[in-house]
């Protein structure tokens, strides 16, 4: 409760800041009306229309050609920004992993500059998100820090920008010009997303109301029981079981009078149901030249047919211009949203959740009785998650004699809960539960000041000096439990007596508590010198950048970036219409999420138990030390930067109908911090070094056309195409290659290969094993024999092992982009929208499970977990060759280029069928007064083109695994209106 008083207290006192500003302000412009009318008076018309001008846009356009089209995807029901921004640019590769609303989603943009090692890279490979200039924070992957299992954040887990309303945005920038980024500064060296809401204007006022329903079908699946499992089974025992193998057949599988697993499967019947989705916003603004505004609220509730899950999003935002002077206007901003997650019931969440394996050798029954009877007992439970994010900022505007004064405030806060409680009957009679409380905070600093010098007729000069400073801070309280007193006792029951010596004790069962929290502090300065000679424009920034989480002696960065851009041809009647050819180059640092390098030699003490280190052990019980698990951090790590290039050629053609934007970048990522792998009798895992660089090359296009322009039948395409290589041009400490777990690095290839072993078949015979010196092949010191696998001994050593493993396929697409087309019929409309994705890979986890189930049942740690869904049939079983599942050489082991798929795919990613109806004035009917009416019909995800035989391609985690737990893309169908007044 102190933390979260103290989180309001930080919010209130920004919060106050900003009304009492806009108090003044409008005092200021009381006061101009009334005892400052000599001022009022001789305010020109062509003064107002300035004012008005300035007031309908405080915040700029960054002028990135690469913007998202808002009228194809305002129809969709879209939840997240990542949904809205999907296939709409030709830079971003947006990762949709997951069906399940309001999930963590990934977005790349050119490129990986990372490896992705674990659960948390991908979190530090995001592009920053600007609304209205304030740099949103996100979730700080330092939960990571104290969960066994990744699967999953601790929390909520809710995506941070699942819930904004498309409805409110009026641009969508994506920021990848080097010199604009670099402008930005740290927080954009991943690139950056500059979005703009709709904001106050003058005039009279706009009402617009905004409005669809519409429902998510149930998947199509095959559902099995025992008897299809059964049959599974007995062609591996019918060629490999000896009869103590048989013996120890599985005995929901041995009885078949158990109708609960050789009866109905009817399961899905009750995992999956019609899923609702809706969504109601009304929007007003207006005023006068001197004080306008703007209103937006909107409710959004989006579902997923499978497990009951949802999200509901409640958005609110205020905006307000005020000019008191000719010469200097103030706006402020205020953005609120919150979300409701009902999230999965899925066993593996539970239990990782729960860190607590029971026996897992017996999955549960298709049958449906018996999985409602499950369903039941989590209505005893509680899992509430709900998500607050606040963005506002003030911003003082001063204009007077060629002098251009910008001021602003920002201040960014998310925070995320989740209460959890599961009854003991659960659990082997353990009941737990937990509460997390954890946020994200931002106070932001902006200020700088332009001046413009017409040096002559043709030709400018515009200066631009400006500092920024940020106060960054992440915190999270973690407390989790067991049997507690009752199930009916659903919190934590501690002593509360500040006298008592037990004082927060638990008074029954064991409580753990994990807290941390992270200040990191940038402050940067800069100039900007722009030249303009007629059609030519050279630009040059110089910046110094300041982080507190970087090391003192290289704390300070000084970075350039220049840009030369000429147009050859503006608004001509020939062949073009518009040519202009721009080079950039930037370099400047790149922002860490962690804390951890600033502070010098440290290492991390895991005293705890064997599964669950995170739990600690002392007074007699046995405990684990060394290795450290985090590492060794030096006196030598500096600030990791960024060095990227860009040639861009825009072009226009024949009276503008065919648009063309073509890049090629390359974007260099050096001395970034990577963990080496040192000898364990150092006492550590790894040292953390400067060192990995790494490079992205790619090619974007961007192709638009007006095939058709009649009056009556139109016909609008356009294209998006982005091909980017990636290269591990260097590792730190001068290594050639590093073997990280299941992957490794060589300089001079790609960094998201997959480190494998090839074969083919199995060996059937045991004369078919190859001999070395008299001796069989051996896999990881076993020797070979029939029913293995057919690996090929790359290195011809006698021997497989890591020397055999080769570099495969690639993580990234070669190749993605959209496709989009948009045909038009008087006052009809329909929008096809088509993405695709070509050349990329994914392991079939879920296939290696299915193959691998002697294993599986006999480890029994969280892969032997089997969730309701696995009663179907979702697996080709014709593309795999039948091994001896009980080989000590684990021949259905992941890492083997049998369970690698292409996941090349086009996907009809939605139709749109819309209305408008004739409005205004010079219409006779009901809508006279109307400026939009719009009715429209939507379907989504309507159909994918594939070869995958899983589900679905996209369904694959980050770490590039289709482990088959991501629930299905919504098919959904939708009818709704648009109205404006």
């Amino acid at each position: 409760m102190k933390l979260i008083c103290t989180s309001l207290r930080s919010v209130s006192a920004v919060a106050l800041y900003m009304l009492l500003s806009l108090s003044v302000t409008a005092a200021g412009v009381s006061h101009a009306g009334t005892l400052g009318q000599q001022d009022t008076v001789k305010l020109s018309l062509e003064d107002s229309l300035k004012i008005a001008s300035k007031l309908n846009s405080p915040y700029a356009n960054l002028g990135s050609y690469d913007t998202v089209r808002i009228d194809q995807v305002d129809k969709l029901p879209l939840i997240s920004l990542q949904q809205m921004l999907k296939g709409k640019s030709n830079s971003l590769y947006v990762q949709e992993s997951n069906g399940e609303p309001g999930v963590e989603q990934l977005m790349y943009l050119r490129g990986l500059s990372f490896p992705i090692l674990n659960a948390s890279t991908g979190d530090d490979l995001q592009p920053q998100v600007y609304i209205n200039g304030v740099p949103v924070t996100t979730v700080n992957p330092f939960v990571y820090d104290v969960q066994q299992f990744k699967s999953t954040k601790i929390g909520p887990a809710t995506n941070v920008f699942a819930g904004i309303n498309i409805n409110n945005i009026e641009r969508i920038e994506v920021i990848k010009d080097p010199l604009n980024l670099a402008k930005l500064g740290p927080y954009a060296s991943n690139g950056a997303i500059w979005i703009k809401t709709k904001g106050a204007k003058a005039g009279r006022n706009d009402i617009t109301v905004n409005a669809y329903t519409g429902i998510g079908a149930k998947p199509a699946i095959i559902p099995t029981n025992a008897y299809y499992e059964n049959l599974f089974r007995q062609q591996f025992y019918d060629k490999y079981a000896d009869l103590d193998q048989r013996l120890k057949y599985p005995s929901f599988l041995a009885d078949s009078t158990n109708t609960h697993y050789y009866g109905p499967s009817d399961w899905s019947d009750r995992y999956y149901h019609a899923a609702p989705l809706y969504n109601v916003d009304f929007g007003l603004s207006g005023g006068s030249e001197r004080a306008n505004f703007r209103f937006f609220g909107g409710h959004t509730r989006n579902s997923n047919p499978a497990d009951a899950t949802n999200l509901k999003a409640y958005n609110a935002s205020f905006a307000i211009n005020m000019a008191p002077f000719t010469w200097w206007t103030v706006s402020g901003m205020i953005n609120g949203k919150l979300t409701d997650r009902g999230r999965n019931k899925n066993m593996r969440d539970r239990l990782e959740e729960m860190r607590y394996l029971p026996d897992l050798s017996v999955p549960i029954p298709p049958n449906g009785a018996v999985y409602q009877n499950l369903l039941d007992e989590y209505k005893k439970s509680i899992d509430d998650n709900l998500s607050t994010v606040i963005q506002g900022d003030i911003l003082f505007t001063l204009n007077h004699a060629g002098y251009f004064l910008n001021s602003r405030l920002s201040y960014d806060y998310s925070e995320g809960r989740r209460d959890l409680f599961y009854p003991s009957t659960m659990l082997e009679g353990n009941n737990y539960a937990s509460r997390y409380f954890g946020y994200s905070e931002r106070v932001y600093f902006n200020n700088f000041l332009k001046r413009n010098f017409e040096l002559s007729h043709n030709s400018a000069l515009d200066v631009e000096v400006g500092q920024t400073l940020s106060f960054d801070v992440y915190k999270y309280n973690y407390s989790y439990g067991y049997r507690g007193p009752s199930d009916f006792i659903k919190v934590f029951v501690v002593s509360g007596k500040t006298s008592d010596a037990n004082y927060l004790k638990p008074i029954s069962g064991e409580i753990y508590r994990n807290t941390d929290k992270e200040r990191i502090r940038i402050a940067s300065y800069y100039s900007h010198i722009g030249y303009t000679l007629e059609a030519l424009k050279v630009d040059a920034l110089l910046r110094y950048d300041g982080a507190s989480n970087i090391q003192p002696d290289s704390r300070w960065i000084f970075s350039p970036a220049f840009k030369a851009g000429y147009t050859f041809i503006d608004q001509g009647d020939q062949l073009f219409n518009h040519l202009k050819l721009s080079a950039s180059w930037s370099q400047f640092g790149k922002s860490l999420l962690d804390d951890r390098f600033s502070r010098g030699p440290q290492y991390r003490v895991d005293i705890g138990w064997d599964n669950e280190v995170n739990i600690p052990s002392f007074n007699g019980f046995a405990v684990i030390s060394r290795p450290y698990s985090q590492g060794w951090v030096g006196y030598d790590v500096k600030w990791p930067i960024t060095r990227q290039a860009d040639v861009t050629l825009s072009t226009a053609l024949g009276q503008d109908r065919v648009q063309l934007d073509l890049s090629i970048f390359q974007k260099d990522d050096i001395d970034q911090i990577l963990s080496v792998p040192i000898a364990s009798e150092f006492g550590y895992v790894g040292a953390y070094a400067n060192g990995l660089n790494v490079r992205n090359r790619g090619v974007e296009l961007g192709l638009g056309a007006r095939v058709l322009k009649d009056t009556k039948l139109g016909w609008n395409t356009h294209l998006n195409l982005n091909h980017t290589v990636n290269k591990l041009t260097a590792l730190p400490k001068g290594n050639d290659q590093l073997i990280l777990g299941d992957r490794v690095l060589k300089v001079g290839d790609r960094i998201d290969n997959f480190w494998i072993l090839e074969g083919s078949g199995a060996y059937e015979y045991l004369s078919e094993v190859p001999l070395m010196d008299g001796q069989r092949l051996t896999a990881d010191g076993i020797a070979l024999g029939v029913g293995d696998p057919k690996w090929i001994d790359q290195n011809n050593d006698g021997r497989i092992d890591q020397k055999d493993r080769v570099l495969k396929g690639q993580r990234m697409p070669k190749l993605f982009g959209s496709f989009n087309n948009n045909f038009s019929y008087k006052n009809f409309s329909l929008n096809v929208d088509l993405y695709f994705a070509l050349g990329h890979s994914a392991l079939n986890q879920r296939s290696a499970n299915v193959y691998d189930f002697i294993n599986l049942e006999n480890r029994n740690d969280i892969n032997s977990v089997r969730e309701i869904f696995f009663w179907q049939q979702d697996v080709d079983i014709s593309r795999y060759p039948v091994y001896n599942p009980w080989s000590g050489t684990n021949p259905y082991r992941l890492q083997q280029d049998f369970f690698l798929e292409r996941l090349d795919y086009m996907k009809l990613r939605s139709l749109t069928l819309a209305y408008n109806f004739p409005v205004g004035h010079a219409t006779d009917g009901i809508f006279n007064k109307f400026t939009r009416v719009t009715v429209y019909a939507t379907g989504n995800n309507l159909y994918t083109w594939t070869k995958f035989s899983g589900t679905d391609p996209e369904l694959i985690t980050s770490m590039s695994n289709y482990s088959g737990y991501a629930l299905p893309m919504v098919k959904s169908f939708t009818l709704g209106f648009q109205l404006g007044l």
